[in-house]
């Protein structure tokens, strides 16, 4: 180093220890140890402010100083030593060291997490405690009143308000659904719906009253059988919907707001408990608000229908929103680390029956993302 001998031997040493790539042996610790003033010296740097926009050589700066200020003050040659010594300490923290797994950052945005419950679609009858299989070809799962495939449910027809005795006993039936899986079911009253991953309906076994209740949690699609003398009521905790027959998409999940959009006919919307209620028509969606209330607006329904085709499609969607579908999809936990990327929108389409490497590598052709699996985990940033 040069003009070394302006500065006093504790100054050496303490910016010796300072340095990045110092080579430091045993002696020199046990030199550093009985030095006091180099340890006073090292001590102060915490006190120095290393802001610089650009890290320059600490042994550069010092000669460059001594050469420009050679007369100035001793303290002031202490102040560059020690300026030069802090900046090449802050150097030397920040050095590379074995490669581990990226930990969160502070604005990580866990969205979604991995279930391990049910894998299969499932009948459940409660009164009767059954679960029946969905996935193959079982034929009636009671009393002949439906059939059974590996891809629908379909419930023998039966007229509403036909001969049924004042006091049938009429079964309770809930069809499961789980990630990474869609099912459509025939009811009785010839009403067709699809559910999507990681949904689940409630349903009578036949429609004998002078209401048709279903119960939704999750998203599913309804195509209802007209009858102008029974009304067809979707229920979620949030959320009731009341049409004679019409097509629309029913979503309600329960870590987002519930949603109808409409495709045909008129839906009537309504908060339970509450005289609070609207219509909406083709080409318009209802969501609860946080505050409670009921907001419509005009969407593009080809959003809410594509999922029946196979198809992850996003039309000017936030990347969390785009994100969570992914993970409640391939059943992954995902993890956003971007306050920027979690205020975009993207136009985002997919096949869902693709391995998730597949889905992965359109994201990041997108230019906007870095996503990665880490540990079974989806990983943005």
């Amino acid at each position: 180093m040069e003009n070394q001998d302006t500065i006093s031997q504790s100054e050496q040493r303490a910016l010796r220890m300072s340095e990045p790539e110092a080579d430091i042996s045993a002696a020199d610790l046990h030199e550093f140890a009985q030095d006091e003033e180099a340890q006073a010296l090292c001590r102060l740097l915490s006190e120095v402010d290393a802001t610089a926009l650009s890290v320059p050589n600490p042994e550069e700066e010092l000669a460059v100083f001594h050469r420009r200020h050679i007369y100035r003050k001793p303290l002031i040659a202490l102040t560059a030593l020690l300026t030069a010594a802090a900046i090449g300490l802050f150097v030397w923290l920040l050095r590379p060291t074995t490669a581990v797994e990226p930990q969160p950052a502070a604005s990580e945005i866990a969205l979604i997490k991995a279930t391990t419950g049910q894998k299969k679609a499932m009948l459940q009858i409660p009164a009767t405690h059954q679960d029946i299989p969905l996935y193959s070809n079982m034929g009636s799962p009671a009393a002949t009143i439906a059939s059974m495939t590996a891809r629908q449910l379909v419930y023998r027809p039966i007229p509403l308000g036909g001969s049924l005795p004042a006091d049938a006993d009429i079964a309770t039936h809930r069809v499961v659904i789980p990630r990474g899986e869609t099912y459509q079911l025939t009811l009785s009253d010839g009403t067709q719906v699809w559910l999507n991953t990681d949904s689940r309906i409630t349903y009578p076994e036949v429609f004998a009253k002078a209401e048709r209740i279903v119960y939704l949690e999750g998203e599913a699609y309804f195509k209802v059988a007209a009858d102008s003398q029974h009304p067809f009521i979707v229920r979620t905790q949030t959320m009731e919907t009341r049409v004679l027959g019409t097509e629309f998409n029913f979503r309600s999940y329960a870590d987002e707001p519930a949603q109808v959009a409409l495709v045909k006919g008129l839906v009537e919307v309504s908060l339970p408990g509450t005289s609070t209620k609207t219509s909406i028509h083709p080409g318009q969606s209802a969501a609860v608000g946080k505050s409670g209330k009921i907001h419509v607006n005009h969407v593009d329904v080809d959003a809410y229908t594509y999922w029946r085709e196979g198809l992850f499609y996003f039309d000017n969607c936030s990347l969390p929103y785009i994100l969570k579908e992914i993970g409640r999809w391939y059943n992954v936990d995902v993890e956003l680390r971007s306050k920027r990327l979690a205020a975009l929108n993207l136009h985002f389409v997919a096949d869902r029956h693709k391995p998730l490497a597949y889905t992965i590598r359109l994201l990041n052709q997108m230019e906007q993302m870095e996503a990665h699996l880490v540990g079974g985990r989806l990983i943005v940033e």
